[in-house]
Formats: C-alpha cells, structure tokens, sequence
C-alpha cells in the first residue's frame, strides 16, 4: 500500500512492463518523484512524470508538484493523486470530469491558482483545505454544489465569485479564510451548512 510513502528524497522511478497493479497511495508524498513506465507495459503510461492508466483517462499520481497539467482524455483522478503535494504551485484540469474528487489537493501548501473547467457540476468535500497559499480560484458556471471543508484554512484566498446555478454549500467551505472580505451567494442556493463562513 505505502511501498514508497513518504520518500521524500527519491526523484525518480520507472515501473518496468510486467507491473499490473498500482495502489492509489503507493507514491504518498512522495515530494521529488518523477514517474516513468517502461514502454510495453499494458496497464500504466506516464506523461511529464505523471502517473497514469494505459489510455490516460485516470490520473493515479503527480508526486513531485510544480505545475501540472492533466491529459485533456482523464475522466477521473485517484482522490489522493495530489494530496500533500508540498511545492504544487499550478494546475490544469480537464472538463470531463464532473465532479472533483474529495480532498483531491488538501494540504498542496504551495498551490497559488487553479482553473476549474466548464462542466464540472461538484467540489467534493476538503479538496482544496489546508492550501495556505492559495490565492485565486476560477469556479466555472456550471459548479452546483460545493462540498463540506472545501476551501478551510485557505489563509490567502481574497476574492471568489459563485456561480449562479450553485445550489449548496457545505459544512465549513469557507471557514478560516481570513482573507476573504465578500462572497456574494447566488439566488439559487438553497442550503448553506454549519460554519460554512
């Protein structure tokens, strides 16, 4: 499960052909890493150190942080797939995905920016909680439910604007961004959680 967790000085691995299975916290914070597959493997390819599954339509690990962008073909990203990634300073996310993954970016201390792409209807629970130094954040106009603890203790966040069609907003979303000085809710929210500002 935690083969290589918490390598923090290992930068680079290549997973030979025969490999078939991978778990999801197989690299956990593993802050350096770049991940290549040695070509022939059937089941896992890689692109910019990347982990992926053969046709790139699962993300399974970015390790090693910096900037990513996520393969246009990735309908889903392993829920753990960026958590803690210390020095994760920007992200590009497809629109195919629908809905964000709970705590997807949790404690990604370095993330400034992050783009949330047309089509995405859900931002689950904690995905961006603990990001300390995240600063702006696009939420596109199709976002219907923002998830419990999603942007808790986002110390740096000044400035969000909600989208019309949002709907709910969980359990402490907003809770600890101390920055933050206006949130205008849209009128068709309809349930606003416990501590959620």
């Amino acid at each position: 499960m935690f083969a290589f967790g918490k390598c923090t000085s290992l930068t680079s691995i290549t997973l030979p052909a025969s490999v078939t299975f991978v778990d999801f916290l197989t690299f956990d914070h593993c802050y350096s890493l770049q991940i290549q597959v040695e070509t022939g493997n059937a089941n896992y390819s890689d692109q910019g150190g990347t982990l992926y599954n053969k046709d790139k339509t699962v993300l399974i690990a970015h390790p090693a942080g910096g900037s990513c962008v996520v393969a246009d073909t990735v309908t889903e990203m392993y829920k753990t797939a960026f958590d803690g990634c210390s020095n994760l300073s920007y992200v590009y996310i497809p629109a195919g995905l629908g809905k964000i993954n709970d705590f997807l970016f949790a404690n990604c201390t370095t993330l400034e920016e992050v783009v949330v792409p047309e089509g995405i209807v859900e931002i689950g629970n904690g995905v961006f909680m603990g990001c300390v130094n995240l600063k702006k954040v696009s939420i596109p106009s199709t976002v219907e439910i923002i998830g419990e603890s999603v942007f808790s203790r986002c110390f740096c966040l000044e400035d969000i604007v909600l989208p019309e069609r949002l709907k709910s907003v969980d359990h402490f979303a907003f809770m600890f961004c101390r920055k933050l000085t206006k949130i205008v809710l849209p009128k068709n929210v309809n349930y606003i959680g416990e501590w959620a500002f």
